[in-house]
């Protein structure tokens, strides 16, 4: 008999490990093979939006931790020994047993709430005795595995609420419209009993039996002193939700951009800040009723936080009534579009820091053309010369073509791709000069970005008085993406240089401040004059895209404006359209800061006072001023000549006409023939260069008086024909000082005909090359070759 009841006991043993050895394999992970809704919250935990996941079903990814209050509920309802037992319980399947006899069939399984996860992981269904014996092992193994924290936390996250609506979160959301932990007792008490019957009773269906339910379960927690009667009377009276709510969807094209990052499924805790994302598109849609009067249907706006790269707001498109007539899917933030004349400032900086030129150094800004290509002022006029740093802030597109050739095409499509314009992929030839203009397109994220990059890198040399390579980076807008961590490590690794020099930003988004355009408007003009900001506009050809992109050391703002179509508006540029809305966003974060001024990494240097150059020789009046160091490498100015006058001091004279005692040397500010001729039209104190008298021979070798406009030397030009079909004819234009000297024209050695004072003339060339050769009476020539194109 003990050998009997020795062999009993060791058989029960033996299955006893039999079957939890095959429990451990059997046990599910709940984490995996499950379809998640991707889930975006902001930085304060609330939901921005959710898309439902692949099988139809509203179904969150567990969160790390759940509500209190649910917890006290579920526990209370569903399996009051919860904490005590190991995935069974006895007293609860003998109570079950007994109900069952009584009523003749199964009416409870006394199933645990370890034992309901273990049948939702495996879909099971009815409740057999087979099927409770497999819920039990899986449930003992689960006991084991996780704690009794994660257990709820996957209930939580698996329990049905009825329609399609799976987990805790999912149905606070649709049926309270917040998260489970600003639920009240009466709500939560509601959510608590639904699992238990979904099918049969949810908000919107069986409302009189899922009341009585609840009113239930509230009772018991009063019984057991969760909550006081004042509590318990208040919840009583809690409505019940007649329907569920539609998913929040305040930022639908991050949640998007989340999807395509490889964040399906997720639940991504995003640095946006709930408040300024909401004050942004309100602001957009504000604006958008104006703007939709003159068929211009679409914006986005982003606002990044300086320091850390977070993205505080992303508006991907405007939302309107009819969103599919809209194209509202489309965001706009991420889309590549042309850049009209943003990427100035660029240039600007990249020219500052090789030394090529300082900020105060002229330009040209005449009539130009370029293998063909002609650009011209938003204006249509010229200054003649302009202060390098005046021609951003006024973005005048002459100056700047100009400074880009001398600069090169391909080394500033590379400079763009190192500071964080990845859209510009194709080769430089592709792009041409007219990259500056909106040659090339960009992102909004892109842009953003590098400004933030800029005014990261001016900040941080500032407080440390260093460089770090990881200052220049894309915008953020998920909490992992930077960690303390991470922060911290690229601080331990200072540079002496970085892609611009602190003083080359400075100096450019001091340029960008003292943006002066004839069309701005009053209403924010005047908060432009308050604040400080460096903020630009674009504009792209034929008025498709209006960019405004600004930033202080705090923010960057980035505004577009236009139709997601590409259809173009007359009254869509970026000063009158995109500016208003990026100042107002400003204007809601009330920053006022601005940058310190880099004086480590600036020299003091005298320049000439005309022409911003360094100081050389012959310039007369002088200014020392801060530059940037590169700017010592800066060209002495070129500009300023010594001539000599006669004794009237009204004549230039040289040696062949004058004896050397009798001439007056004095330092001149000369500009170029073509240059000098705008210039004087909009500089009153410049002061024109004297004639040379008539009796002074010509020396080749110094200025020469008039200069050949159009065409230029090795350019490219399109004669056009006229009605009739015969060739058409284009007018050839020379800029003279000497308003008394005639020129004599000869084409292709033949000659043409004189000019006096106004100096244009009417030609019909055929196609093919030809040469423009120009003498005045004093013996000066000027010889340009050019090429007639068909098309």
């Amino acid at each position: 008999m003990n050998l009997l009841h020795k062999i009993k006991w060791q058989l029960l043993i033996g299955i006893s490990v039999l079957l939890i050895a095959i429990s451990y394999f059997i046990v599910p992970d709940y984490q995996q093979n499950t379809s998640y809704a991707t889930v975006i919250l902001d930085v304060k935990g609330g939901l921005l939006g959710a898309k439902v996941a692949d099988d139809g079903q509203w179904r969150f990814p567990p969160d790390s931790a759940i509500a209190k209050k649910f917890e006290v509920c579920i526990t209370l309802y569903e399996d009051k020994r919860f904490f005590s037992h190991w995935g069974i319980d006895p007293m609860a399947i003998g109570r079950a047993m007994l109900q069952n006899i009584r009523s003749g069939r199964i009416v409870s399984g006394g199933s645990t709430i370890t034992m309901q996860l273990a049948r939702l992981q495996t879909h099971r269904k009815g409740k057999s005795f087979v099927s409770k014996i497999g819920e039990s092992l899986v449930a003992l193994r689960t006991e084991v595995r996780y704690s009794k924290h994660e257990i709820l936390r996957f209930y939580a996250a698996k329990a049905p609420f009825g329609g399609n609506i799976v987990g805790l979160e999912a149905a606070s959301w649709r049926y309270f419209g917040r998260q489970p932990i600003e639920l009240s007792w009466a709500e939560t008490a509601l959510l608590a009993v639904l699992p238990n019957d979904p099918s049969r009773i949810f908000p919107g269906h069986n409302e009189v039996l899922l009341k009585r339910k609840r009113d239930n379960l509230l009772k018991k927690l009063w019984n057991q002193k969760q909550i006081d009667e004042s509590t318990y009377q208040l919840s009583l009276i809690e409505p019940i939700p007649n329907k569920p709510l539609l998913m929040p969807r305040d930022a639908p094209h991050l949640l998007e951009k989340v999807i395509k990052d490889g964040h399906k499924n997720e639940r991504v805790s995003t640095t946006i800040d709930p408040n300024i994302q909401n004050r942004a598109d309100e602001i957009l849609r504000k604006f958008h009723e104006l703007f939709a009067a003159n068929g211009i249907f679409n914006g986005a706006v982003l606002v990044l936080e300086v320091e850390t790269g977070k993205t505080l707001a992303y508006v991907g498109n405007v939302e309107t009534q009819n969103n599919a007539d809209n194209a509202y899917d489309v965001d706009l933030i991420q889309s590549q579009r042309s850049t009209g004349s943003i990427l100035k400032p660029f240039l600007f900086a990249m020219n500052l820091n090789e030394g090529r030129l300082l900020s105060a150094s002229i330009v040209p800004d005449i009539p130009t053309i370029i293998g063909g290509y002609a650009p011209k002022n938003h204006d249509y006029g010229y200054d003649g010369a302009v202060m390098f740093k005046t021609s951003l802030s006024r973005s005048l597109n002459v100056p700047s073509v100009r400074v880009l050739q001398e600069y090169g095409i391909e080394k500033f499509k590379n400079n763009l791709n190192l500071l964080g314009i990845t859209t510009l992929s194709k080769p430089a030839s592709h792009y041409g000069l007219s990259i500056i203009l909106g040659g090339g397109e960009a992102t909004l994220w892109d842009l953003c970005s590098t400004y933030a990059s800029m005014a990261r890198s001016l900040g941080h040399f500032n407080k440390f008085g260093s460089y770090f390579d990881f200052d220049y980076r894309k915008a953020i807008y998920a909490s992992k993406q930077l960690n303390d961590g991470q922060y911290f490590k690229y601080l331990l690794n200072p540079k002496a240089t970085s892609v611009l020099s602190a003083s080359c930003i400075w100096f450019t988004f001091e340029a960008m401040n003292e943006v002066s355009r004839p069309d701005l408007e009053k209403g924010w003009k005047n908060f432009s004059s308050s604040v400080k900001l460096a903020w630009k506009t674009g504009t792209s050809f034929g008025n498709r895209d209006a960019w405004a992109i600004g930033c202080n050391p705090d923010f960057v703002v980035g505004v577009w404006i236009g139709n997601a179509d590409g259809e173009g508006r007359h009254q869509l540029t970026g000063i009158n359209c995109a500016a208003p809305v990026m100042f107002e966003v400003f204007r809601q974060l009330g920053s006022r800061k601005w940058f310190e001024k880099p004086v480590y990494e600036m020299i003091s240097m005298p320049v000439c006072k005309n022409s911003g150059f360094k100081a050389g020789d012959n310039c007369e009046s002088l200014d020392t001023i801060l530059i940037q160091k590169n700017g010592a490498n800066v060209a002495s100015c070129g500009y300023c000549k010594t001539i000599f006058l006669d004794k009237s001091h009204t004549l230039r004279v040289n040696s062949s006409c004058e004896p050397i005692e009798n001439m007056l040397a004095v330092k001149w500010f000369c500009l170029p023939p073509t240059m000098e001729l705008y210039y004087n039209l909009k500089s009153l104190t410049h002061k024109k260069l004297p004639q040379l008298r008539h009796d002074c021979t010509i020396d080749l070798q110094t200025q020469r008086s008039f200069e050949i406009m159009y065409p230029l030397d090795n350019s490219k030009i399109f004669v056009p024909k006229v009605l009739e079909g015969n060739q058409g004819s284009s007018i050839f234009q020379v800029a003279n000082q000497n308003v008394k000297t005639k020129l004599f024209w000869h084409l292709d050695n033949n000659y043409v005909g004189s000019t006096l004072r106004f100096h244009q003339m009417a030609f019909s060339p055929s196609i093919g090359k030809h040469i423009l050769n120009i003498v005045n009476e004093l013996g000066e020539n000027e010889t340009v070759r050019f090429e007639v194109v068909g098309k």
